[in-house]
C-alpha cells in the first residue's frame, strides 16, 4: 500500500511572459513621455496648477507651480526605472498597481506638457470629474449587482435614460419631487422587466436584448424630448426649484449667523442663477487663471477689474432676489 503525499505549492502570480510584457509597456510609456512631451518643451516654461475650484474665496489653496521640463524628466526616468525593475525581477502581485502608477505618470505628464507656460485649474477639473462620474459610478454599481446575480445587463444606460425622462416629466406635471422619483424608479423597473421577459421567457441572448433596450430607450426619450419637453417648457420644469430655493435660504441663514457671506450661500446663488439666467455668478475678487496673470502684469488694471467685479456682483445680487421671489411663487 502506497501513501501519496500532497504538497501545496504556491504558484507565481505573474507569469514570466506577462512580466516581460509589463516591463516593455513601462519602458514604452517612458519613451513616449520623452518623445512627445520633453522634446517639445523648453526648460524655462512653468506649469501653474490652480488648486482652488472657481467661485471659492474661503479656504483657498495655494497654486502649484512646477517646472515643466524638469517634471517631465522626473516622470520619464521613474517610469523607465520601474520598467527596468519589472524586466529584471518583477513586482509580483503589485504589478497592476505599478501599471496604474506608470499610466498616471503618463497622463500627468500630458497635463503638464499641455499647460506649460500657462495655468490650469486642476482643482476645478478634479471637482468636475468627480461630479460627472456620479451617474457612471451608479451605473457601474448596478452592473456589479447584476453580475453577482448572474445577469449580463448592458441595458443599464437605457434604464437610466427612461428613468430620468419619466422622473422629469412626471415631477413637472405633478409638481412633486417624490412622485417624480417614484416614476423614475418605475421606469427603470419597467425596462428591467422587459429584459427579464426577453431573456428568461423567450431565451433571447442577454447581450442582444440589452442592446435592443438601449436603442429603444435612446430613440423613445429623444422623440419625447424633441416633440414635447422642448416645445412645452412646463413639462420640463420639475420641482427642483424648491430644492434650489431651500439651499439658498439655508445659505442666508448661515450668513446671518456668521455675520458674512458664506460659501453655501454662494453655492445656492450659483445654482439658481444657472437655472434662471443660464450662467454662473462671478463674485467680487474671483478671477480665472488667465485673469490672474494679466493682473500681475498690470496692477492698475487689476484694481479696475476688481472694482468692476464688485459692481457686477452687486447688480447680480439684486437680480437674483427677484428670481428667488419668482421661484418661490412658482413653488
Amino acid at each position: 500500500m502506497t501513501t501519496t503525499v500532497l504538497r501545496r505549492r504556491r504558484l507565481g502570480e505573474t507569469s514570466p511572459v506577462r512580466q516581460r510584457v509589463m516591463g516593455i509597456v513601462f519602458l514604452v510609456l517612458a519613451v513616449l513621455i520623452y518623445l512627445l512631451f520633453i522634446r517639445t518643451t523648453t526648460g524655462d516654461l512653468l506649469t501653474t496648477f490652480v488648486m482652488t475650484p472657481g467661485g471659492i474665496t474661503q479656504g483657498v489653496a495655494p497654486d502649484w507651480i512646477l517646472p515643466a521640463q524638469t517634471t517631465l524628466y522626473i516622470l520619464a526616468v521613474v517610469s523607465a526605472v520601474l520598467g527596468g525593475v519589472q524586466l529584471a525581477r518583477g513586482f509580483g502581485r503589485y504589478t497592476n498597481w505599478i501599471l496604474g502608477i506608470v499610466a498616471l505618470f503618463f497622463v500627468f505628464g500630458f497635463i503638464v506638457w499641455a499647460a506649460a507656460g500657462q495655468s490650469l485649474n486642476l482643482g476645478g477639473m478634479l471637482s468636475n470629474a468627480v461630479l460627472r462620474a456620479v451617474p457612471i459610478t451608479l451605473g457601474a454599481l448596478s452592473g456589479l449587482l447584476c453580475e453577482r446575480s448572474g445577469i449580463i445587463n448592458i441595458a443599464i444606460e437605457g434604464m437610466m435614460l427612461m428613468g430620468a425622462m419619466l422622473g422629469a416629466l412626471v415631477g413637472s406635471v405633478t409638481g412633486s419631487m417624490w412622485i417624480g422619483l417614484l416614476a423614475a424608479i418605475a421606469g427603470g423597473v419597467l425596462m428591467a422587466w422587459v429584459l427579464a421577459v426577453l431573456s428568461i421567457k423567450y431565451k433571447i441572448n442577454q447581450i442582444i436584448s440589452g442592446t435592443v433596450i438601449n436603442i429603444f430607450a435612446t430613440g423613445f426619450t429623444s422623440y419625447i424630448s424633441a416633440k414635447f419637453l422642448q416645445t412645452y417648457q412646463h413639462l420640463n420644469n420639475g420641482p427642483i426649484v424648491e430644492v434650489l430655493v431651500s439651499l439658498q435660504e439655508f445659505g442666508r441663514n448661515v450668513r446671518s449667523e456668521t455675520g458674512g457671506e458664506d460659501i453655501d450661500d454662494r453655492a445656492g446663488d450659483n445654482l439658481v442663477d444657472l437655472v434662471f439666467n443660464g450662467k454662473n455668478r462671478q463674485y467680487p475678487g474671483h478671477q480665472n487663471a488667465a485673469g490672474n496673470g494679466c493682473q500681475q502684469a498690470n496692477p492698475h488694471a487689476a484694481g479696475h477689474t476688481a472694482h468692476q467685479g464688485a459692481q457686477h456682483g452687486a447688480h447680480q445680487h439684486h437680480a437674483f432676489n427677484g428670481n428667488v421671489d419668482d421661484a418661490r411663487a412658482l413653488a
